[in-house]
């Protein structure tokens, strides 16, 4: 699933809770400076990966990203709007905006591209 909207919006937040529901206990932070973290529970792996320090096209295809979105893991992509355009395989995207009183609008689609 990708997760889009400006720095602040809650999308580490939201994984966080994603991974909660997952049964995952350990601790959830952004990945920024590894770009793709792995956590396991039970059979269940979930790829928190997080775009926002990657420019350019040739960066997200040097990562092997492709594969792990192909894999049987739950994938948690940040800033995900990066990476949209190279999907062929249906997805998730959920659109996070800040609203005026601090509270959030969540916008959820299946993209069946």
């Amino acid at each position: 699933m990708l997760l889009v909207g400006p720095l602040g919006a809650g999308k580490t937040v939201l994984a966080k809770g994603m991974a909660r529901g997952l049964g995952i206990r350990e601790q959830i932070s952004s990945p920024t400076y590894t770009i793709v973290s792995e956590y396991r529970r039970e059979g269940t792996w979930l790829h928190h990966v997080d775009l926002y320090r990657i420019e350019g096209l040739d960066q997200i295809e040097n990562l092997g990203l492709e594969d792990i979105l192909r894999g049987e893991s739950v994938v948690i992509v940040e800033w995900g709007e990066k990476v949209e355009t190279l999907l062929d395989i249906p997805y998730t995207r959920i659109t996070l905006a800040m609203t005026r009183d601090g509270g959030r609008d969540i916008l959820i689609e299946e993209r069946r591209e």
